[in-house]
């Protein structure tokens, strides 16, 4: 069994859109933000592989400084393995990158090993 998912942010919604502290949020100055995210999985018996990756891109409004996300981007790919109908066996890496309005970037990376619980 496999599937792929795509999905699309609307125009003006985004992770910045409601950001606390942000006293200029006049209607006229909403950031307008567009985003894409995909996430094809592949299942074989208890064992399912795949991946996901998606970008946001935010516009900078007039009232916004340069230190704001202009861009951010994660993509994932792992191994999820059913041990029992309640346990999964997990591993995965995830690399997360953002950069700002004035060209600072940060990149980071995970490795995530573990077993999640399902009640």
């Amino acid at each position: 069994m496999s599937e792929l998912t795509v999905a699309t942010l609307p125009r003006g919604l985004g992770p910045q859109t409601a950001q606390s502290g942000h006293g200029d949020c006049a209607p006229w100055s909403t950031p307008s933000t567009v985003g894409w995210r995909s996430a094809p999985t592949y299942q074989i018996a208890r064992t399912q592989v795949g991946g996901s990756d998606g970008e946001t891109r935010r516009d900078k409004t007039a009232n916004d400084n340069d230190l704001l996300m202009q861009r951010q981007y994660k993509a994932t790919v792992g191994r999820y393995h059913n041990l029992t109908d309640s346990q999964t066996l997990i591993g995965e890496y995830a690399r997360f990158a953002a950069e700002n309005h004035q060209g600072d970037e940060l990149v980071n990376g995970s490795l995530n090993l573990g077993v999640a619980l399902c009640f």
